[in-house]
């Protein structure tokens, strides 16, 4: 594996790569912004933002927040990205918190039932993903 020291190394990396998908954990997101720095200096046309899950749309405190924050600061450079909002992942979740019985189909539903919520599998997020970026 090569051992990349800086941003015009990981530019060099990026040469001729039309699309940057970010995967980066929540303890990681800060490391795309050099990384998006690179791929403006690469000629990227497109950077995916690490914020495949919920909406970071309007959020002014926590995780998504930080999430809408950096989105703005790589747009502001200029270079293009988008965001995935696909909900929780249903093949990831810890299911006793939700509820969700995946074998029988079974949801248990806290409140009164009207919050909004959804829920994608990593498989369909993978499709979905790879169809909007080529078609």
């Amino acid at each position: 594996m090569a051992d990349y020291t800086s941003v015009s190394d990981v530019a060099e990396a990026l040469s001729g790569v039309e699309v940057v998908i970010s995967s980066l954990p929540p303890e990681a997101l800060d490391l795309q912004i050099p990384i998006a720095e690179a791929a403006k200096t690469a000629g990227v046309e497109l950077f995916v933002l690490s914020e495949f899950g919920l909406s970071t749309d309007g959020h002014t405190e926590g995780l998504l927040a930080i999430k809408a924050a950096l989105d703005a600061k790589i747009r502001a450079s200029g270079l293009a990205t988008a965001r995935f909002f696909v909900g929780m992942f249903a093949d990831v979740l810890w299911t006793p918190m939700f509820d969700l019985d995946l074998k029988s189909g079974n949801v248990g539903i806290g409140g009164d039932g009207t919050a909004k919520v959804s829920f994608t599998s990593s498989e369909d997020i993978a499709h979905f993903v790879v169809h909007a970026l080529t078609a």
